[in-house]
């Protein structure tokens, strides 16, 4: 970049040096331009250094811990040295801007360019992106680090769309994770949330199953992360038509919305409209050259809520399930739809469908499907049908938050034990649903797990964590 390295060339700690990064910079050296993302731990802003475009990452330091990370993940940045690694050019480790400076990669990232763009790579494509990003996972693990984050929003391309991995936030060196475990740090008689909060991190939907069962982060976990990520993406070789709504859709959805008479005819709509399209998605692969097996009739339940005013609408077709904590108590928010129940039973037969008691529970029709409402399972409509049954609360100040998951937590789980271990994690929802998904993990739950927490009033994360 043609920047000076003045000595001693180090932090303002002294923990932190390189031979060839300038550690700081004089301000007249660059300029920040525009944020172009913003997270609760940083904004990442488009700037210029020494003429030229670069990526600046000033992350928000309201703690001692905030800075003591800061200076952990420079010491690791200016280690690396490989092409599938984004390049620290330069950094600013004195007070009062602390700052990363990166070689500039043009939006989007690789799970902006698929889900925003609907990019639909050809093999080669895919291969060279699998390639490049093992390669770089590879590199990291013989320097004994563990990225901890792998995911298609931390993979940035260049113009070649070659894939760079970024945002070494919670990497560690795998020796300081070695001898850690939920065993040894509850003997210590340090409360397990302080457990989840450090080492449970990383994104839900990529965590490998160790984590989700309180084990360590390993290369292994890494890699399991990796192998998320490079299927979602082959996943959108020649993918399904994506019928998410378009950016020029939404002026006509937005008036839609306006000709709704009520909150709950927008959610009953919903709902119907989503069963309509995914049904004929399917009938349409089907009638394509695609090759889907010809009695493959899949399905889902569904869950929403709504608030509006000072009112709650909450929306359930099947067995997923939403409950309410006021003032420390649960409240079930929903009702499941599965053929054990008399009233659902009742219904469906009465719809033209048999129900009949197979193995150990109520079943309905030759799928044998114990729920009786869902979104596609075409082969049984219209009686297992996908309209909703929607309650209506108001709202109090009592109102703590909402708990929505799927059976794969509820079978295991139940409502009060779901309070009491919210009530014991740290008030932040991400951490919240991790760990619930993590306890109906553990306690061997065998279907899909999906936990949403949404807190419905201002909490504090300032929580004692040892």
């Amino acid at each position: 970049m043609g920047l000076e390295i003045v000595e001693p060339n180090a932090c303002i700690r002294g923990c932190c040096s390189s031979n060839s990064i300038p550690l700081h910079l004089p301000p007249s050296s660059y300029t920040l331009l525009k944020p172009i993302a913003r997270g609760a731990e940083s904004v990442v802003y488009e700037a210029i250094l020494d003429g030229k475009k670069v990526a600046v990452k000033k992350p928000i330091l309201s703690t001692s811990e905030d800075l003591d990370k800061f200076h952990k993940e420079l010491q690791l940045l200016c280690k690396f040295d490989h092409p599938g690694i984004a390049k620290l050019v330069a950094a600013h480790a004195k007070p009062p801007n602390y700052m990363y400076f990166f070689e500039f990669f043009e939006p989007p990232n690789l799970s902006e360019k698929l889900h925003m763009e609907e990019w639909s790579p050809n093999i080669n494509q895919v291969l060279v992106v699998a390639v490049q990003l093992a390669k770089a996972l590879q590199y990291l693990h013989h320097l004994g680090i563990v990225h901890r984050d792998v995911k298609p929003a931390n993979i940035l391309l260049d113009k070649y769309l070659y894939p760079h991995l970024a945002d070494f936030g919670l990497a560690e060196y795998k020796k300081d994770l070695k001898g850690v475990s939920i065993g040894n740090w509850r003997s210590s008689g340090k409360p397990t949330g302080g457990f989840h909060k450090k080492n449970m991190v990383g994104t839900l939907i990529y965590m490998a199953p160790e984590i989700l069962n309180k084990e360590i982060h390993t290369e292994k976990s890494d890699v399991y992360s990796f192998g998320i990520s490079i299927k979602m993406y082959q996943m959108q070789v020649e993918q399904l038509p994506n019928f998410q709504l378009e950016r020029s859709r939404i002026p006509g959805f937005l008036q839609a919305l306006r000709s709704t008479s009520s909150p709950s005819g927008a959610l009953f709509e919903a709902f119907i409209k989503t069963d309509i399209a995914f049904r004929a998605e399917l009938d349409f692969s089907r009638k394509s050259k695609r090759v889907i097996p010809k009695d493959w009739h899949p399905g889902c339940t569904a869950a929403a809520a709504l608030i509006v005013g000072n009112k709650r609408f909450v929306a359930n077709a099947g067995d997923c399930r939403t409950i309410l904590c006021r003032a420390g108590h649960p409240f079930v928010l929903s009702k499941d739809h599965v053929a054990s129940c008399l009233e659902e039973r009742e219904r469906v037969i009465s719809a033209g469908e048999q129900v009949r008691w197979q193995v150990d529970n109520w079943r309905v029709g030759l799928a044998a499907l114990q729920v009786t409402r869902s979104i596609g399972d075409d082969d049984l409509k219209p009686a297992v049908t996908a309209e909703p049954e929607i309650t209506e609360t108001i709202l109090s100040a009592e109102d703590e938050y909402l708990v929505m998951a799927s059976d794969g937590l509820w079978d295991v789980v139940s409502s009060a034990e779901v309070v009491s271990i919210i009530k014991d994690t740290v008030k932040e929802p991400g951490m919240c649903s991790k760990r619930l998904a993590t306890e109906a993990a553990e306690r061997g739950s065998k279907d899909n797990i999906t936990v949403i927490v949404v807190f419905l009033r201002p909490v504090s994360t300032a929580e004692r964590i040892y």
